[in-house]
């Protein structure tokens, strides 16, 4: 016998249309996991506040990358820095940066430069705790098993439907 078609554990966050209910905690919400291009398709909503719990599921890719404390703090000292150091530099030259910045609000602008096009927004991919990934994949076993059943049952034969003499 062959084995059922399950869905992948690799899920993309999405917003639906309408809202919908969570399958955790039935409160209504328009974010939706939905599997990706893979056969059989599934999906469910679930609550923003679920999606970061890691009793349900793991962010793989697409999330801000999580960087320890002391390195965030370490680039904010060096930006802090340079721009201390920009203020030095404008301080020095005085007028003639206003004299320039005049000279340029008074020029009407030639040539417009093109707004750089908003970054696509970048696709939050999801693992489900292996206790949830049992609910999603039990319809589909279940679905499997009543297919496997009804083909059986077309082998066996009928009842007799006469009482023997």
């Amino acid at each position: 016998m062959s084995r059922p078609i399950l869905p992948v554990n690799r899920y993309v966050e999405r917003t639906a249309v309408k809202e919908g209910t969570c399958f955790i905690c039935g409160y209504f919400t328009p974010s939706i996991l939905v599997t990706e291009n893979d056969a059989p398709r599934d999906w469910f909503f679930a609550c923003p506040k679920h999606l970061i719990q890691p009793s349900l599921c793991m962010l793989i890719e697409g999330g801000e990358p999580s960087e320890p404390a002391k390195d965030t703090t370490k680039v904010q000292k060096d930006k802090t820095s340079d721009a201390a150091e920009g203020d030095d530099k404008k301080e020095k030259k005085g007028e003639k940066d206003t004299k320039d910045d005049a000279e340029k609000k008074d020029e009407p602008s030639k040539s417009p430069t093109p707004s750089p096009a908003p970054a696509a927004p970048k696709r939050k991919v999801y693992t489900l705790h292996r206790d949830y990934m049992y609910l999603r994949q039990r319809p589909f076993i279940q679905r499997w098993e009543k297919e496997q059943a009804d083909l059986l049952a077309q082998r066996l034969p009928s009842v007799p439907k006469h009482r023997p003499a």
